[in-house]
């Protein structure tokens, strides 16, 4: 093992399992919740299968339990890691990293060799998957434990994330819709731009009427924020792939070799945001990283 410093995330992260395996990341699955089954989060049920039950089929979301947790990171201290950097979903959205934190406490009484950070990514989605990868990066390359901390800590402050819509009530339904109203969406057709304020809650930063406006403005208000930072853009999507490729096209005429992912939401995520979900995450990014 080159690498004494594992990285665990969760499954809101978003992360392809390419790179869950390329990068030893240890991943917490959450669980998508229907009345009669459960699935775990990325493991056993996809977007698309998320998406097709809608709007007959509403599914709920749930947090791992404590005793999921800590077989998860009893099995990375059983492979020898004496340093966990833990980076999680936003305390805002989910419990997640609350429920981490307890695990870690009692598993720092049993081993007290242990260092744990537990980290409140404040994002969602692909915002705390570049988080992730930006850890994986530091560790590999010998950084050392406190320094990637206080990096990814520094990062995740100038992180923006913005995403649309078809409807919000999957968000309102839910019970992730922060500070956006709700009956902003059926409102003369006046869609919102959101984004993850400080504290990690949702927000409305824009407005434009009807969709392939909101999609503009998406662009712009991504774009106001990539301009005042070396960074790297990663576009999202839910259902909703060539609108997304849209938006990828037109930040890469912009922003070249910077706008370097396109992917999916998966299926927590999906719940809560429903088809037609469009995001763009803009990262700051040095050259060595």
């Amino acid at each position: 093992m080159n690498n004494k410093i594992a990285i665990v995330t969760d499954s809101t992260g978003d992360l392809t399992k390419e790179f869950i395996v390329e990068n030893n990341i240890f991943m917490i699955p959450l669980k998508v919740v229907y009345e009669d089954r459960e699935y775990l989060d990325c493991l056993e049920i996809t977007p698309q299968e998320v998406y097709d039950k809608m709007p007959d089929e509403i599914p709920t979301t749930s947090t791992p339990s404590l005793g999921e947790i800590t077989t998860i990171l009893g099995n990375v201290i059983a492979q020898g890691y004496k340093q966990i950097i833990s980076i999680h979903i936003s305390s805002g959205l989910s419990s997640t990293a609350a429920n981490v934190s307890m695990v870690v406490a009692d598993l720092k009484a049993e081993h007290p060799e242990l260092e744990v950070e537990v980290i409140d990514g404040l994002n969602v989605s692909y915002g705390t998957a570049m988080l992730v990868r930006i850890a994986a990066k530091c560790a590999e390359t010998g950084m050392a434990f406190s320094d990637i901390c206080h990096k990814i800590d520094a990062i995740k402050r100038d992180q923006r994330t913005f995403f649309i819509l078809k409807t919000l009530h999957y968000l309102h339904k839910g019970g992730r819709i922060g500070h956006v109203s709700h009956m902003l969406g059926s409102l003369l057709d006046l869609k919102p731009i959101v984004s993850v304020d400080k504290s990690g809650v949702y927000y409305t930063v824009a407005k434009a009427r009807g969709r392939q406006k909101s999609i503009d403005k998406l662009i712009e208000v991504a774009s106001e924020s990539a301009e005042k930072m070396k960074c790297k853009i990663s576009v999202l999507q839910g259902d909703a792939m060539e609108e997304a490729k849209y938006v990828f096209s037109q930040l890469e005429k912009r922003f070249g070799d910077a706008v370097f992912y396109l992917g999916a939401v998966g299926p927590v995520v999906g719940v809560h945001t429903g088809p037609g979900t469009l995001g763009i995450v803009v990262t700051p990014w040095s050259d060595s990283l």
